[in-house]
């Protein structure tokens, strides 16, 4: 799940983007939240941009023989043949030990997931 995040400075605007990876059972604890934080000046989102996310925390979590994903229904960043081509670029590699990565997509109106629990948190916290 990605969430934009816009913090003023003095003279500008700051855009930041914040995808985070995170167990959707609450008693998976032995599964870490990854997050992956950009700006604007750096990356957008584009399926390419998207897609560079999943490889990062495909590289923290190498060691598992089954990755399946929760994702909200977000069409433009998660539904791209970009992302699906990397995914298969991933799998087909031996830069991970996973033999399937499975995309679960939440009924649209009906996605909170435990993702959204820790966006609420960085949130905050930018607003202090």
């Amino acid at each position: 799940m990605a969430v934009s995040h816009k913090i003023a400075t003095m003279n500008s605007l700051i855009i930041s983007f914040h995808r985070t990876f995170a167990p959707i059972y609450a008693y998976k604890r032995e599964i870490k939240t990854t997050s992956v934080v950009w700006h604007k000046a750096v990356a957008g989102r584009l399926g390419c941009e998207i897609a560079s996310t999943y490889h990062m925390a495909l590289n923290i979590d190498r060691d598992y023989s089954n990755i399946i994903y929760f994702m909200d229904n977000c069409t433009a960043q998660k539904k791209s043949w970009t992302l699906f081509t990397a995914m298969v670029d991933i799998i087909n590699s031996n830069m991970i030990a996973a033999n399937k990565i499975t995309f679960k997509y939440l009924e649209a109106g009906h996605t909170f997931m435990s993702a959204d629990s820790i966006h609420h948190e960085v949130d905050k916290k930018m607003r202090k």
